[in-house]
Order: structure tokens, then sequence, then C-alpha cells
């Protein structure tokens, strides 16, 4: 089935698969090009993944099935963690913003850390990612996938006063933290990672949940919107390194993100 953009169709999705009933699962498409596609070709083949809020496994079944990895989950909702055992090799049922995740990890050493839209629901997503940070493996990196507080349809209708917390999409009632690219290459590189690569997933207004968000606005201040970068990128898919690991090459990559923001 292709894939049609927005959270009510993604909700949709949800409710045809295994994974029916769970508020964030949502089945993965691999011959689709969209977000959770992007996030797991840069996780890779063959992986030792540690995922943070697996959920109810929806990412982890594509990893392990598809791409050979081995993967431990963290969910913090006891019901998908559950079934997220199913996929993964083990699932801590624990609140990230209470783990002590190097406490429970010990010395074991992972491949990639992945945060599939996890980020902007911590209170302190920066303590988490410095931290974990400690348990990548030699050679390995982080994955992260954040909505863009900067899309068209959101800044529009800030500019008319309005900031309606949603079900689903950017505005996420669970929503506690909001980014745009300058805010998240600062954020990696104060928890000592550098953003090697950064990529976005661009949404049509007339597909969001901002569909009708220009109407009434002048023309004049819908082009200036929609002129300035990043207007039309609903997500940011990330990956990035520890800082002292990374080579000639990701830094000239790192000055190239730079120069585009």
């Amino acid at each position: 089935m292709k894939w049609i953009f927005g959270p009510e169709k993604e909700l949709e999705l949800a409710t045809r698969d295994e994974f029916e009933g769970f508020r964030y699962a949502y089945r993965i498409d691999m011959a689709q090009d969209y977000t959770p596609t992007k996030v797991v070709r840069l996780v890779g083949k063959y992986k030792e993944v540690l995922e943070f809020g697996c959920g109810p496994g929806h990412m982890s079944k594509v990893l392990t099935e598809e791409l050979g990895c081995r993967v431990t989950g963290i969910e913090l909702d006891e019901e998908a963690a559950e079934n997220a055992q199913k996929y993964c090799q083990e699932v801590y049922n624990i609140d990230l913003d209470q783990i002590d995740i190097l406490g429970i990890m010990g010395n074991r050493k992972f491949d990639v850390l992945l945060f599939a839209d996890i980020l902007e629901h911590l209170k302190s997503p920066e303590t988490l990612l410095s931290t974990s940070a400690k348990l990548l493996a030699k050679g390995g990196h982080v994955v992260a996938s954040v909505p863009n507080v900067g899309y068209c349809g959101l800044v529009a209708e800030l500019l008319v006063g309005r900031f309606q917390y949603r079900d689903l999409g950017l505005l996420d009632k669970t929503h506690i933290r909001f980014f745009t690219r300058q805010g998240l290459v600062s954020m990696f590189e104060q928890c000592g990672l550098v953003i090697t690569d950064l990529d976005g997933y661009e949404v049509p207004l007339e597909l969001s949940e901002f569909k009708g968000a220009f109407k009434g606005l002048p023309r004049a201040v819908t082009d200036f919107i929609t002129s300035q970068k990043d207007s039309m990128v609903y997500q940011f898919i990330l990956k990035a390194s520890i800082q002292q690991r990374y080579n000639l090459l990701s830094r000239i990559k790192q000055c190239i993100i730079r120069d585009k923001e």
C-alpha cells in the first residue's frame, strides 16, 4: 500500500496489522521513502542496536527480520514493551526520564543507539544522549528522527496566535521539547556528538494536520514562510558520531551541514 502522510493516516495504518491498538505503532514499508525507512537505512545491517522508546516493536521487527540486527529495547508502556519482546533480544520496561542507562547496561557496547521520534518526549534529552553515548562501540553511531518545529504550517498558525496540541503530529500532546535544524546540531554538540548526516522528510502542507494554516494570510507572508530553509521539512533524520572519533571526511560533511543552516 502506498504511504500517504499525515497523523490520521498513520493511525489508520497502525490498525491494519499485528500492532493494532498501539498508539504510535505503524507498519514500515521498506519500498517507500519516508522517515521510518530513512531511519532504518541509517541503522544499517547486522548491527547491535539499543532502541530507546521501541514501542510494541514495529521498527525492531524490521531491523531484526529484514536487516539481521540484534535489538535491545527500552519502552515505558508495559503492554507495548511486552509485545516488543517478540522482536527484541530483551526489553526493559523503564521510564527514559528516570533511567540509569549505564547502571542497567553495565559494560555492554552497541553499534547503534536509536532514538526514533523519542527525544521530543523527554524532559532532558541532553542527559540521556550524553550518558548513553558512552555505550557506543568503536565506530558506532547514533540515529534519530525528530519533528521540525519550523514546519511552515506550524509557523503559520503561530503567526495568528494558535498553538494547538493534537493527538498525533508535530504538536502531539506528549511532546515537551521542540527543535529546529540549528537546535538539533547544537544539542548534539553539547552532548559530545557530531551530526554527520542530516536529512529531512518533506510533507506538502495540504497533506499535514496544518492544511488550512495559510488561509487568510497575505500572499507575501506565505511566500516568506515557504522561502525559509526547512519550511517544508516535517521531520529531521540524522546520524551522529562521538566527536573525537570522527575523521576528516566527517568534519567536511559537518561544515556542509552548517553552511546549509
